[in-house]
């Protein structure tokens, strides 16, 4: 979404690559990309998207990072679907389950990694922060990008396209009472975890739901 959003603020100004999708002709497949300004696009910025699922990228002094994080709980009832369908895997409540409990250690490791140390060169923005103020945070990004201020009319008809051509329909905060697989005592101490570490290092967290009730 994010990366939609920057590619219509900058238009040719901005390459782009996901190093971890079936790579484009030419791809050095290297992080930090090592062609990252091409000459024919003439581009300023090069935004290069991944997940360190393996936790192995390296923080480069010189580059710049946009860290996007979310509440583990939606996160993984996202990826949960996306994880079945690639590898043709059937939808039960077991396999979720299973699924959950293997990649909760690596959304709290992200989150230590990327989110935790305090640097000039990075910007962590959390998703549910952009879908409450989505103006507010692509001015930021764009900032952060550019070391200078945003085009207001720019940013505006951005968020304009992206709501109205259906972009940011599918990430709207999604309340996980509606998932088939609620489970009170997985979300909740998932989320538990998430919110403590965010208010022991300083990062924006949001709860999704008072699970107290139930």
């Amino acid at each position: 979404m994010w990366q939609r959003a920057l590619a219509e603020y900058f238009q040719n100004e901005m390459g782009y690559c996901e190093t971890y999708y079936e790579a484009r002709e030419g791809c050095c497949k290297s992080r930090p990309c090592t062609r990252a300004f091409d000459p024919l696009l003439g581009n300023k910025y090069y935004l290069q998207k991944g997940h360190d699922y393996e936790l192995e990228d390296t923080m480069q002094a010189e580059q710049l990072y946009l860290v996007q994080y979310r509440n583990p709980v939606v996160a993984l009832m996202s990826f949960y679907y996306l994880y079945i369908k690639k590898r043709h895997i059937a939808d039960t409540r077991d396999n979720f389950v299973d699924y959950y409990n293997r990649m909760i250690p690596y959304c709290m490791d992200f989150l230590k990694k990327w989110c935790v140390p305090k640097k000039h060169n990075v910007l962590k923005l959390g998703y549910e922060e952009i879908l409450k103020d989505p103006l507010k945070a692509l001015s930021s990004t764009v900032m952060f990008i550019t070391g200078g201020e945003a085009d207001k009319t720019r940013i505006q008809n951005t968020m304009w396209l992206m709501d109205h051509d259906g972009t940011l329909e599918p990430f709207k905060r999604r309340n996980p009472l509606d998932f088939p697989y609620f489970d009170r005592e997985l979300f909740h101490e998932a989320e538990q975890r998430y919110l403590e570490m965010g208010h022991l290092y300083g990062f924006p967290t949001v709860s999704l739901y008072n699970y107290d009730k139930f």
